[in-house]
């Protein structure tokens, strides 16, 4: 998009407080006749234009993609849509879509646009009042998801399930306060009670598990329940020792943070019992060999976990194994007919987190370059979040490509 076409929108929204205005009667107009939106042309190659092709895809999708079914109308946000027509779906989902909340408050900050500040409030707060006055518990570690059609919370067989992670509740708590401490209220009996842990069925997803770690961190950090949390921690290490490398990286991720929120120094080395014991052998040789078949094994959230470990510890294995996962993307990058919009937006996001280890700036361009080429659909100017897909799916990933798009410009 131009320079000048970008100067005008944001004068705009400075004027009017809402950039919605500047494109609505446009959009309002298309819909109504049934029309495919107005293409956005967004120019390759610079950071401008990844800032330009994140706001027009939010512009487009707060303004199409919200809940226009059922008895009621809301600002809720669908989770998966059409992406080459810019039609919503029918679902919502809180942990899914927080991401893509994140990213519009991000875009919020550097254009000025209140609009999509807005946006993701009536979200979150239309979201979390059925939430509170619908469950007893907390819907969005469940497979529950809202349906426009009906206006409640439904079961979904699909078995999604996101992490909630202290960033985000403290983004709820700052842009829904009321809505935020509603839930919690709502929710005071499950917080406070370590036995919530113990009763978590064996065959729980990790995910649920480590979603509710980092919630009840989140909660004991702002003072809004006392509890001994320790055994809780210890009880799943076993469980994480043996994880899934991607599960693994998380609960790596969630004992630093409890590190630091409990000032429980050991549970660092909890978090170092969790290192794949062939990850810790990796040496300067195995980052020259050609085959690098192992790290590619190992998911972005693993690879971060190794950071944070060198960041805790101080220790070079860590730093060693993190770069790895940087020579990994430097000589093999991602597929580009296969990798979806979590595969950029994670390796991009653990990329900017080791500059200060390792020159990575040309990987970052060639990649976010990458995914604008087979992730950016410019006739109808929104991300689809799958190559060929035409769809929108949070479940894929989309908030975290839209996030890392304005961390790197």
């Amino acid at each position: 998009m131009s320079q000048t076409t970008s100067i005008t929108r944001r004068g705009f929204c400075k004027g009017l407080g809402s950039c919605a205005g500047l494109i609505g009667s446009t959009l309002v107009r298309s819909l109504a006749l049934g029309q495919d939106p107005t293409p956005i042309p967004v120019a390759a190659g610079s950071n401008d234009a990844w800032v330009e092709a994140v706001q027009s895809h939010f512009d487009r999708f707060t303004l199409y993609c919200t809940d226009q079914r059922g008895r009621t109308r809301s600002g809720i946000w669908s989770i998966d849509w059409d992406a080459r027509a810019v039609r919503p779906g029918v679902t919502s989902h809180l942990a899914l879509s927080m991401p893509s909340v994140s990213a519009a408050l991000e875009l919020a900050s550097r254009t000025g646009c209140k609009c999509y500040t807005e946006a993701a409030e009536s979200h979150l707060k239309s979201l979390l009042h059925v939430s509170a006055a619908q469950f007893d518990k907390l819907p969005m570690f469940d497979s529950c998801v809202y349906d426009f059609d009906v206006d409640k919370f439904t079961e979904n067989d699909s078995g999604l399930i996101a992490r909630l992670s202290p960033d985000q509740w403290d983004l709820l708590a700052k842009h829904a306060p009321d809505a935020t401490l509603e839930t919690v209220d709502r929710f005071s009996t499950f917080f406070s009670v370590s036995e919530s842990f113990r009763n978590i069925a064996a065959s729980s997803v990790n995910t649920t598990i480590i979603s509710l770690c980092d919630s009840t961190l989140w909660a004991l950090s702002k003072g809004l329940i006392r509890m001994d949390f320790g055994p809780s921690l210890d009880r799943y290490q076993a469980r994480f020792m043996n994880a899934p490398l991607p599960d693994r990286g998380r609960w790596i991720q969630s004992l630093i943070h409890a590190s630091q929120t409990l000032d429980r120094s050991e549970l660092v080395a909890s978090a170092e019992q969790c290192v794949d014991e062939q990850a810790a052998t990796v040496t300067q040789d195995d980052l020259s060999s050609p085959d690098l078949s192992f790290v590619a094994a190992h998911p972005m959230d693993y690879a971060d976990a190794m950071r944070m470990l060198f960041d805790a510890t101080g220790q070079d294995t860590y730093l060693r194994l993190a770069k790895s996962f940087v020579t990994m993307l430097q000589d093999a990058g991602l597929p580009p007919e296969t990798a979806i919009a979590r595969d950029y937006g994670e390796s991009l996001k653990f990329l900017v987190a080791m500059r200060e280890h390792v020159d990575v700036d040309e990987t970052i361009e060639s990649l976010a370059e990458q995914a604008m080429g087979v992730l950016f659909l410019e006739k109808s100017g929104v991300f689809q979040s799958r190559p060929g897909s035409g769809r929108c799916r949070d479940a894929e990933g989309i908030g975290l490509l839209l996030q890392s798009m304005l961390q790197i410009a």
